[in-house]
């Protein structure tokens, strides 16, 4: 991975323009206003549209594929007062995020790595009671996802052949099904999610003192994020 740094704040259109804003523009802080007429900031409500940026500053190559960009990034978000809770939920936080560009073809492969990466991770530190859950898109309402059908199918498939998951129990009437990794460390999971935005993904939860889930983190093929 090549490890970047981002801004803390970034121009409004640029979150327009991801799609980002559309579907989050109501959980951010309001714009900041420049002297400049029409023309607005944010503080980072993530990461993504920024490391697009930093991609499409240079012409690339199929060679230069796979290209994996890493940041312990600080990001904003105006969670609810109701909302918020202790360490977990909060209005800034800084996480260790990353963004793999590539080929549909290396899609698979990458995939299996992160996963590998996060199991070692889950291992160091003693997490051995995570639940997993799958998002996929809601083929019933397409006005709830972005991209095309097509490479949505090929998103899909590859999160489900790198991670061995039973096509069988893929259903949205599915209360519990089990998630293999290819090093056969189980994933017991415990619903499907029809809520996927921008990707499909896979996201794993921990238990905490309370007996509450806490959402650790996802691994995502994205398969549309608009950049200029």
């Amino acid at each position: 991975y090549s490890q970047v740094i981002t801004p803390h704040i970034g121009n409004k259109e640029l979150y327009v323009l991801s799609g980002h804003y559309e579907k989050y523009g109501k959980d951010s802080f309001q714009p900041i206003n420049t002297p400049n007429d029409n023309e607005e900031f944010l503080l980072k409500p993530m990461n993504c549209p920024h490391h697009c940026e930093i991609y499409k500053a240079s012409p690339k190559s199929y060679k230069d594929l796979p290209l994996r960009l890493a940041e312990f990034g600080t990001v904003y978000r105006y969670e609810q007062s109701g909302e918020l809770h202790g360490l977990t939920r909060v209005r800034g936080f800084t996480q260790d995020d990353a963004h793999i560009f590539c080929t549909h073809d290396q899609v698979k492969k990458e995939f299996k790595d992160v996963i590998d990466l996060v199991l070692y991770i889950f291992k160091t530190l003693s997490f051995n009671d995570f639940v997993a859950q799958i998002s996929l898109r809601d083929k019933e309402d397409r006005t709830k996802y972005i991209g095309s059908d097509e490479n949505w199918e090929k998103a899909e498939n590859a999160i489900i052949e790198a991670a061995a998951i039973d096509t069988d129990l893929l259903s949205p009437f599915t209360i519990g099904y089990i998630l293999y990794s290819r090093s056969g460390n189980l994933f017991p999971s415990t619903n499907i999610d029809f809520g996927a935005i921008f990707s499909p993904r896979i996201a794993l939860f921990i238990d905490n003192k309370l007996a509450c889930k806490i959402f650790i983190l996802s691994i995502s093929s994205t398969v549309a994020m608009p950049i200029a």
